[in-house]
């Protein structure tokens, strides 16, 4: 048989498909910024990139900015601390374990179930259209967490528990 292709040099390199390299390079100095920033709005924006990448995926006339939309779409990953960190303050810590792992549970079912969905809605229209579609709840879910989740106080709980304030 022929020889296999090389991987990619990002997954050669970092164990990462390229997509996924934004995201990487990214998440060190999204990090570093994220200390006085708004962890709701950094959730909003991480949606919302991803949703507006998405709805560009679609419409890309070429497998060039095809593959510099997905690669977009990948750096809207780099926001995902946030969320831990807002888990973080939103339950005790003796409830945290159960929510990390409905999470990731989520994550793994979207992961299982986005491909069935793509397949069935470009069963019936053309696969771009598919792009658009699943855009759609990432603009929902950016809408809500700019304003609807509030900014809770980093550490709070932690504070409460070992007698201090708040502040």
């Amino acid at each position: 048989p022929p020889p296999s292709p090389a991987p990619p040099a990002s997954r050669a390199l970092f164990g990462v498909p390229p997509p996924g390299l934004p995201a990487l390079v990214l998440a060190v100095p999204l990090g570093i910024a994220a200390g006085p920033a708004r962890r709701t709005w950094r959730t909003a924006g991480g949606a919302l990139a991803l949703g507006g990448f998405g709805v560009m995926t679609g419409f890309a006339p070429t497998l060039l900015l095809f593959t510099l939309t997905r690669v977009g779409a990948g750096a809207g990953r780099a926001f995902d601390p946030a969320h831990a960190s807002l888990l973080a303050d939103y339950y005790p810590p003796e409830s945290r374990a159960g929510v990390y792992s409905y999470r990731q549970l989520a994550v793994l079912i979207g992961g299982a179930t986005g491909p069935i969905a793509a397949g069935a809605i470009a069963s019936f229209a053309p696969w771009q259209f598919v792009f658009i579609v699943l855009a759609l709840p990432a603009f929902a879910l950016a809408w809500v967490a700019a304003t609807r989740l509030r900014e809770p106080v980093r550490g709070g709980r932690e504070r409460r528990m070992q007698g201090a304030s708040e502040e």
